[in-house]
């Protein structure tokens, strides 16, 4: 399929047909299901996401299994535990040598990115389907020396040629509720210039461009590097709920950076 004519018709058409596939396929393991490749694979210990990227011609899909400790839940996978073979889709010995990992800070972190990124098909080059009735998937950035804004949805093509692809960071009136109730945090933490935030998006300008606060700040969106800890924001329930709101946002960017390395390779 050419890109230039891919639709949203035909990614739902593609996961189906995906679907149906495995639906199709059985789990045939029997006795000892480790693998054995010429390199052992070594898992993280702690919480995270094993993960198995399908890559497509057009689009790709992530599926994943969350789990407590990454160490021990890819030797469950090894000995063929069905519950984690399932989630991964796993229905032959080989593809065992595509299970990936990420680590999280907590298991919960990972069920965010659970939640909002595993079992959906995405288009590789999300651009070229971004149009006034189509808006996509993901938010979209625009930073300078002084200043950045952010889009929740892209409403125009060929966006990626002018602005930065953050990969889908989650429900865009939750985002939107959340900026507007940091502004306050921002203007406290660097010399704020201009702040803007509607259901479209936000913009965060400053006077001091070498402020360390304001640049953190762009690089959260940018590389998903959250500094912040509970000190950062009020002592009340609001300011609680910002704090895991951060943390969420941040888990997703980074582990979206991570997809755009995998499909690099």
């Amino acid at each position: 399929m050419d890109d230039s004519q891919l639709s949203f018709e035909a990614l739902a058409r593609e996961t189906m047909e995906l679907s149906r596939d495995f639906k199709n396929s059985e789990f045939s393991f029997e006795g000892d299901f480790f693998h054995t490749a010429e390199e052992e694979v070594v898992a993280p210990s702690g919480a995270g996401l094993l993960y198995i990227l399908e890559k497509g011609i057009s689009t790709f899909c992530v599926r994943g299994f969350v789990s407590s400790d990454l160490a021990e839940s890819f030797e469950e996978l090894n000995e063929g535990e069905s519950s984690i073979l399932e989630s991964l889709k796993i229905i032959e010995e080989e593809q065992l040598g595509r299970v990936r990992f990420f680590s999280t800070e907590n298991k919960e972190l990972a069920e965010i990115i659970l939640d909002e990124l595993v079992n959906r098909r995405f288009p590789i080059e999300e651009d070229i389907l971004c149009n006034l009735s189509d808006p996509g998937f993901s938010w979209w950035m625009d930073e300078g020396e002084d200043h950045f804004q952010v889009f929740f949805k892209s409403h125009g093509i060929h966006r990626a040629d002018d602005y930065i692809r953050l990969g889908p960071l989650g429900d865009s009136t939750i985002a939107s509720n959340r900026i507007l109730k940091s502004e306050s945090i921002f203007r406290g933490a660097f010399p704020v210039g201009e702040f803007v935030s509607t259901d479209k998006g936000f913009a965060i300008s400053t006077t001091d461009p070498t402020n360390s606060n304001f640049i953190m700040l762009k690089n959260f969106f940018l590389t998903g590097e959250n500094t912040t800890t509970p000190s950062t924001f009020p002592a009340t329930g609001d300011g609680k709920t910002l704090y895991f709101y951060f943390k969420e946002v941040s888990v997703l960017r980074e582990f979206w950076l991570q997809i755009e390395k995998d499909l690099s390779e």
